[in-house]
C-alpha cells in the first residue's frame, strides 16, 4: 500500500498526518524533540492503516434541512397618536431605499428561495 507521511514540527509539537489514495487523511498531535517525534511516525501509520481497513473516508456530514424562512411583512405599521397630537413627519434619505442585492434577497425570500451570493 502507498503511504504518504508529512511531520509538521514547530517548538517542540508536530502533527503527523498520513495519506494514503483514495483515503481521507489521518493525523496525531505529538509533544517533545524532533528525534521522540519521528519515533512516533510508524505508529501513525500502522493506526492510519487499521482506520483505513474499516473505512477509508469518514463518514459522511448529515446535514438537517433549513428551516423555511420567515414571513416578511412589506407594510408598515401604522404610527401611534395620542389625542391631540399629530403624527411625526416621514423623514427623508437621500439614501436609495434598496440595492439590487437586497431587492434579490428580500425577493428571494419573497418566494421562498435560498438566496444564493455565490
Amino acid at each position: 500500500m502507498e503511504i504518504k507521511l508529512v511531520i509538521d514540527f514547530k517548538d517542540n509539537r508536530a502533527i503527523i498526518g498520513a495519506k494514503s489514495p483514495d483515503t481521507d487523511p489521518y493525523f496525531e498531535l505529538f509533544e517533545g524533540d524532533l528525534p521522540k517525534i519521528i519515533s512516533n511516525a510508524p505508529g501513525v501509520a500502522e493506526r492510519a492503516q487499521a482506520k483505513w481497513a474499516v473505512s477509508k473516508l469518514n463518514p459522511a456530514i448529515k446535514i438537517p434541512a433549513a428551516a423555511p424562512a420567515p414571513a416578511v411583512s412589506t407594510s408598515k405599521p401604522a404610527a401611534a397618536t395620542t389625542s391631540g397630537s399629530k403624527p411625526a413627519p416621514a423623514v427623508s434619505s437621500s439614501k436609495p431605499a434598496a440595492t439590487s442585492t437586497s431587492k434579490a434577497t428580500a425577493e428571494a425570500i419573497k418566494n421562498k428561495i435560498q438566496p444564493s451570493f455565490f
